[in-house]
């Protein structure tokens, strides 16, 4: 194979490393030329060697979902309409609760004095003088 001029190098680097990180190509040396296109072409060689068994992924989107359709005849027009959807079947079906009947019918005989909503500032508590386990100020 006859030997590539600097040029050459060059143009077939900008072309290997595209998609790469920018490198400094017009002020490397003619040998940095040649051994950064060898590792370019190794490191592809074992992308597409490792790429053989995989299977590439669908272009584009997948489409619509088929609906389920009834179709009825009424005299000489088709009618189509969706199936009504399967009910979701849930882990474990809900035990029933006792009735709360007696328990509501208690309350409502023994009515309980309401007290007055407590503002903030009641909450707080204010102390002025010294610390009450040091003695500090």
């Amino acid at each position: 194979m006859p030997q590539q001029t600097k040029y050459e190098l060059m143009a077939e680097l900008r072309e290997l490393n595209r998609g790469q990180p920018r490198l400094a190509i017009s002020s490397m040396k003619r040998h940095e030329l040649e051994a950064h296109v060898d590792a370019l072409k190794k490191l592809k060689g074992a992308h597409s060697e490792a790429m053989v068994g995989r299977v590439p992924a669908k272009p584009g989107p997948v489409g619509s979902r088929d609906i389920p359709v009834e179709e009825e005849e009424d005299g000489d027009v088709v009618i189509k309409t969706p199936k009504a959807p399967a009910p979701r079947v849930s882990a474990k079906p809900k035990a029933e609760k006792a009735e709360k009947a007696p328990k509501a019918a208690a309350e409502a005989t023994v009515a309980k004095p309401q007290s007055e909503p407590k503002s903030k500032s009641a909450s707080v508590t204010v102390k002025f003088g010294p610390c009450e386990h040091c003695g500090r100020k």
